[in-house]
């Protein structure tokens, strides 16, 4: 039984539906990959619920920082023995978990051949990489920007960009609107989460700023924010995606 969004995404890649008693409500609607939230639509879901937990009774909960604190009382209470997950900041950290998920569910073998998939992208990749690397700006129209230390560093840099924003802050760190415009020279590409533009808000508003249009045109990329936030193997797949949709916006910029 998973309780975490992202735990989720690990044990829907390390298991069959029949050996999973539930995964959160968000499964699908957050998975890393297609295939992923394709697996998602034939298991049965949970809300975190303790209720759930006993109703259910899995031989293994697996969660993570933020998972109910009930259903972990209750857990441990009945004995089921609980796996709270660390968040992945680097795709060691991924190959860690992924071990660690792997080897409590019984199935090592499936999780080294996740990591050797992982891995096999990373390094085609780095042999492919753009001569110089893409200067860009992860934004997400809060005023914040992805650290120099993060999951979403990573990514960037293996899919041959580097953020001009990013400091060495390990999660996140500022970057107002007023200092993305004043960049010189200006970078090649604006970044930006697609839930900055598709969810109602300030931080869409800001997204969307005229002036940003007018700065940065096609060259602005929307990211699906999941495959960055959850340490999961696919994350070699969305630095591949992310590459593909940089150089396709960099070469049909005029003048570029």
């Amino acid at each position: 039984m998973s309780l975490n969004q992202c735990a989720d995404q690990l044990v829907l890649s390390l298991l069959p539906p029949g050996r999973i008693a539930s995964v959160t409500y968000r499964a699908g609607v957050g998975a890393v990959s297609p295939e992923i939230a394709a697996k998602a639509k034939g298991v049965a879901v949970n809300h975190g619920l303790a209720e759930e937990v006993a109703a259910q009774a899995p031989d293994l909960i697996v969660g993570g920082l933020y998972t109910t604190p009930a259903a972990r009382r209750l857990a441990r209470k009945a004995g089921v023995p609980v796996i709270d997950l660390d968040a992945a900041e680097s795709f060691a950290d991924i190959r860690r978990i992924t071990r660690q998920v792997a080897v409590a569910v019984g199935e090592p073998t499936r999780g080294e051949a996740l990591i050797a998939a992982m891995d096999a992208e990373l390094a085609e990749l780095a042999r492919t990489a753009p001569v110089r690397p893409l200067a860009v700006i992860a934004w997400n129209g809060s005023g914040r920007v992805p650290g120099g230390r993060s999951l979403f560093n990573d990514i960037l840099t293996a899919a041959g960009a580097v953020n001009l924003a990013a400091s060495d802050a390990r999660f996140e760190t500022s970057f107002d609107l007023e200092q993305l415009l004043a960049l010189r020279p200006q970078p090649d590409l604006l970044l930006y989460g697609a839930a900055a533009v598709t969810a109602p808000g300030p931080q869409g508003e800001a997204a969307r700023h005229p002036v940003l249009a007018r700065a940065y045109g096609d060259r602005r990329i929307a990211y699906p924010e999941a495959a960055y936030q959850c340490g999961a193997p696919q994350a070699a797949q969305a630095a591949r995606a992310l590459r593909q949709a940089m150089l396709a916006a960099v070469t049909a910029e005029p003048g570029r």
